[in-house]
This record gives C-alpha cells, structure tokens and sequence, in this order.
C-alpha cells in the first residue's frame, strides 16, 4: 500500500463500503487564527508539518532486532471496523 495519507483514506472508505470523498485539510492561516481563542488550535499549527510533508513509518529495524512484524493498514482496518460493527449490533 502507499504510505500517503490519501492512499489510507482510500483504504479505509473501502474497508468500511463507503463512498469516496475528498479529503482536505485546514489552512494554517485558519488554524492560526482559532488558535487565538482555541488552545488546540495554536497547538495543531505547530504540528501542521505531519499533514502537508512525507510522513514515513518503516518498521524494519523493530523486525531485524525482535523479529516483529507492523500489521498491515488493511488487516488493521479490516479488524477495527468488524469490532465496531459488532458493539453496535
């Protein structure tokens, strides 16, 4: 799987059989200015970084030193969604 945060979005709309939408995110300038009233906010500014460069996540050097293995984002969603699915039944 692609590692960007659309291809997860796909994925994850996929797993759960629900229609594609687009994904957007907040400007900074907005998140600036609720930053003015909203702690969270001004916080979320400083981490805007995570949303709008590369954000790798390699696993192999947890795999060469302990021998363990990421669960794959489709396994993981696929999990999650089916308990959900079960406490709201």
């Amino acid at each position: 799987m692609a590692g960007s945060l659309g291809a997860v979005h796909e994925v994850d709309q996929g797993a759960a059989g629900q229609p594609r939408t687009r994904l957007r995110g907040t400007p900074t300038w907005l998140l600036r200015l609720a930053g003015l009233a909203n702690p969270g906010a001004r916080e979320s500014v400083e981490m805007n970084y995570e949303f709008t460069a590369p954000f790798v996540v390699d696993s192999s050097r947890i795999t060469d030193k302990f021998g363990l293995r990421a669960t794959p984002v489709e396994d993981a969603l696929a999990e999650t969604l089916a308990c959900y699915r079960t406490a709201t039944t």
